[in-house]
């Protein structure tokens, strides 16, 4: 099966290692006004669609996420 690769890279501050096990996981956060379900929604949506996500540190500084997407042939008029 033919696959799309998504990269998302930021500059920020990057994850602390010692939290990096639990990022994925539903309603871990350390921002303070953050709910903590936005990566581990994106990992059941990746689960579904049989594809993965993943990340590692940015050289550059920050965070690189990575999702692998089943590709889809043809364009996006013809599936409907």
């Amino acid at each position: 099966m033919e696959q799309s690769l998504i990269s998302i890279a930021d500059s920020g501050p990057g994850i602390d290692a010692e939290m990096l096990d639990r990022i994925f996981d539903p309603m871990f956060t350390t921002k303070a006004a953050g709910m903590g379900l936005g990566l581990s929604i994106c990992r059941s949506m990746s689960r579904a669609m049989v594809a993965s996500c993943g990340h590692s540190s940015n050289p550059a500084g920050g965070s690189i996420f990575r999702f692998n997407v089943p590709a889809i042939r043809g364009s996006l008029d013809s599936a409907r």
